[in-house]
C-alpha cells in the first residue's frame, strides 16, 4: 500500500509537509546557506534539534544519492582509467580515489558525515608519493574547495550581497575530477625514478 500525501491549506500536516520538503529542497540546492544559519545560530537546542533531524530523516537519502552519482556508469567512465581507480565503501560513506603513478600510488579518501550536507566532508591524505608537501596540500585543498561551499560567501548572500557565482555547491564528482587533473598535469613527461618517489 502507498501512501500518497498531498498538500491541503489549512490542515497542520500539511503545512508541515510543506515545510520539510522545502528544508530539503534547499539542503540539495544550497547547502552553504543552511551551513551558514547553523553556525551562527546561538540557540543550541535548535541547532542540535536541526542537525539530529536532519541526519535522521534527509542525510541518509542525500549520502545514498550523492554515492550513486559516484558509481554511475557516465561518472565511471569520466574518472577512471588506467591510472585512476575509484572505490565507494557506502557502509562507511567514504569514497577513495588512487591514482598510480608507475607502481606506486597516490591516494585520497573523501569521506561523508552522518549529517551531511550540514557538516563539511573530511579530505583524508592517504598516500602521498612523489609529491612535495605544499603541492599535495595544495592539491587537497583545490578538492576541498570544489566540494566545500564558502560559508563566508554564503553569509554575504544572507545580508543582502549576493553574487550568484560565489555559491558552488560542488559534488564528490568534480573534487575527484580535479585531483586527477592535477596528478595528471604533474606527473605529465616525468619519467620514472625511484629515488623522487621515496
Amino acid at each position: 500500500m502507498i501512501l500518497h500525501l498531498v498538500y491541503e491549506s489549512g490542515t497542520s500536516i500539511s503545512l508541515q509537509l510543506l515545510a520539510s520538503h522545502l528544508f530539503y529542497r534547499a539542503l540539495l540546492t544550497v547547502p552553504s546557506l543552511i551551513r551558514a544559519w547553523l553556525l551562527d545560530c546561538t540557540d543550541r537546542q535548535l541547532s542540535s534539534s536541526v542537525v539530529s533531524y536532519t541526519s535522521q530523516y534527509f542525510s541518509p537519502v542525500i549520502i545514498r544519492t550523492e554515492l550513486a552519482h559516484v558509481k554511475s556508469p557516465e561518472t565511471v567512465a569520466e574518472l577512471t582509467d588506467e591510472n585512476m581507480t575509484v572505490k565507494v565503501a557506502q557502509a562507511v560513506n567514504e569514497v577513495t580515489a588512487s591514482y598510480l603513478v608507475d607502481e606506486h600510488q597516490l591516494e585520497i579518501t573523501l569521506k561523508m558525515p552522518m549529517d551531511w550536507p550540514l557538516h563539511t566532508i573530511e579530505i583524508k591524505d592517504t598516500k602521498k608519493v612523489g609529491v612535495l608537501e605544499d603541492r599535495w596540500r595544495a592539491w587537497v585543498f583545490g578538492v576541498q574547495q570544489i566540494i566545500w561551499s564558502q560559508v563566508r560567501d554564503a553569509k554575504t548572500w544572507l545580508q543582502g550581497t549576493c553574487s550568484f557565482t560565489l555559491f558552488q555547491n560542488g559534488r564528490i564528482v568534480d573534487g575527484l575530477s580535479l585531483f586527477k587533473k592535477n596528478v595528471a598535469l604533474h606527473f605529465e613527461g616525468q619519467v620514472e625514478c625511484a629515488i623522487c618517489y621515496s
